[in-house]
């Protein structure tokens, strides 16, 4: 049977990606085999199907800058001993990670994304700023296949 991956930094909030990562384990288990990963240990709001085979790369929450080259390690050694052939990175939270993790590997990647791809110009701080316009860069060309929520682009 055909191994997926749908990957998410964490599902212990009542958000919509989280609901929509959830769900769509549950579902797909019927046709695949679908493991979960989760990026550290967390409790998930929604319930998990225990056909799902849940992951988590870490025990615990950390800055980006202190776990993103332990993350794309520990996710490319997973994805690789495990013969995922389809990764979904539900939300932006985890796509970094994946992105990397996935470089040269056969495995295809498909971005789902639920807010509109571009820099979030909100934020003060310009690390953030540079982080999200890298990120939403990478997302646009990466991915094999990218899923939106609206066909209008911005």
């Amino acid at each position: 049977m055909k191994k997926i991956a749908l990957i998410r930094e964490n599902l212990c909030d009542f958000g919509g990606c989280e609901r929509v990562c959830v769900t769509l384990s549950n579902e797909l288990t019927r046709f695949y085999d679908v493991y979960l990963i989760n990026l550290y240990r967390n409790k998930s709001a929604y319930d998990i199907s225990k056909k799902v085979k849940c992951v988590y790369l870490r025990n615990n929450k950390l800055r980006l800058r202190y776990s993103l080259v332990q993350d794309i390690k520990n996710l490319r050694n997973y994805l690789l001993e495990n013969h995922i052939k389809v990764v979904l990175i539900v939300g932006g939270t985890a796509a970094l990670q994946t992105i990397l993790a996935t470089r040269g590997l056969n495995i295809r990647v498909v971005f789902c994304q639920h807010n509109p791809i571009v820099v979030d110009l909100r934020f003060k701080n310009s690390k953030e700023k540079i982080y999200r316009f890298i990120l939403n860069k990478m997302i646009k060309i990466f991915p094999d296949r990218i899923i939106v929520l609206t066909k209008k682009k911005i």
